[in-house]
């Protein structure tokens, strides 16, 4: 479902099923706008390659048979299209993958740019996950790139001419104060309009 990007949306929830309670501690848990803060609740949506990240802030047990499926939960007070991944918004399917992270132990790699292009395979490596067969995904080198600005406005002028205004962000970590703009963390700042 389209929505909001990188923004906490009340019109829009998610569906999911776990298959194993192991890693959540016995299930998902609703925080507040201190966990969110926090990096809690996070979770990627959809398939290899096709990857929405975002945080939820509201998790409510869904009733079911217990003996024919797992544990199902509704999230709400979604953050979406988190970390560069708002081209996922609105693209998803009924049985996608849904996996909760946990920022303290993800890691990001630095992706050397000769490798654009090319395919490699991954395996899941888990307690929880004993032998699963590697996916092949082409990197892409999304992580890379600058991300897309957001709040655009445009204005037009008595005299026709449109004035456009936009928020820049960044993938750098740091604490806004007040109207500051994000940092710049390219060599260069300019815009394909």
């Amino acid at each position: 479902e389209d929505g909001p990007v990188n923004v906490q949306t009340t019109t829009q929830s998610f569906e999911v099923e776990l298959l194993s309670t192991s890693y959540t501690n016995g299930g998902l848990f609703s925080t507040d706008d201190a966990g969110i803060a926090k990096g809690l609740n996070f979770a990627c949506v959809g398939s290899p390659g096709a990857w929405e990240i975002l945080q939820f802030k509201t998790v409510a047990e869904k009733a079911i048979d217990r003996s024919t499926a797992g544990d199902r939960y509704i999230l709400s007070g979604l953050r979406r299209g988190l970390r560069g991944s708002e081209h996922y918004v609105g693209t998803h399917q009924r049985g996608e993958w849904f996996v909760l992270l946990d920022p303290r132990r993800l890691h990001f790699h630095e992706i050397d740019n000769s490798l654009v292009g090319m395919t490699r395979r991954y395996a899941v490596s888990h307690s929880t996950v004993p032998n699963s067969a590697p996916v092949e995904v082409t990197v892409e080198g999304l992580s890379s790139l600058p991300l897309r600005v957001a709040n655009l406005k445009a204005d037009r002028k008595s005299g026709g001419e449109v004035v456009f205004t936009w928020d820049r962000r960044t993938r750098a970590r740091y604490r806004t104060l007040g109207t500051q703009a994000a940092p710049l963390m390219e060599t260069t700042e300019s815009y394909d309009v």
